[in-house]
């Protein structure tokens, strides 16, 4: 197999397997406890999730996501990186809606 065709086929596994890990999951709890809503893609309103208002920690996998107070991303919003957030501070309690920075990363095309 040529270097070249190693290489592309390298790329293509990267990209699908970063592809399949991108989301973010909402704890109720600090330190990941109580129920939890899991979104790989943006969610402008909370209202039926059970979560609303009640987002006390998070695990941010693949692109960062945007957090924010009021329903269609507004209100202000916070951007968590991706990584587990064991407690949200004064954010904490305070969304209703978050939505995926995957556009501000770079795709696999």
């Amino acid at each position: 197999m040529s270097r070249l065709w190693r290489y592309l086929m390298f790329g293509l596994t990267v990209c699908a397997a970063s592809s399949a890990m991108a989301g973010v999951t909402l704890y109720e709890s600090e330190n990941f406890g109580g129920r939890q809503f899991t979104m790989d893609q943006s969610v402008a309103n909370f209202g039926s999730s059970g979560i609303n208002n009640r987002a006390r920690s998070a695990i941010v996998e693949g692109n960062p996501w945007d957090l924010c107070i009021d329903v269609n991303f507004g209100g202000g919003c916070t951007r968590l990186a991706p990584g587990r957030h064991p407690s949200l501070g004064g954010w904490s309690d305070r969304h209703s809606s978050a939505g995926s920075m995957a556009s501000a990363q770079p795709t696999c095309a």
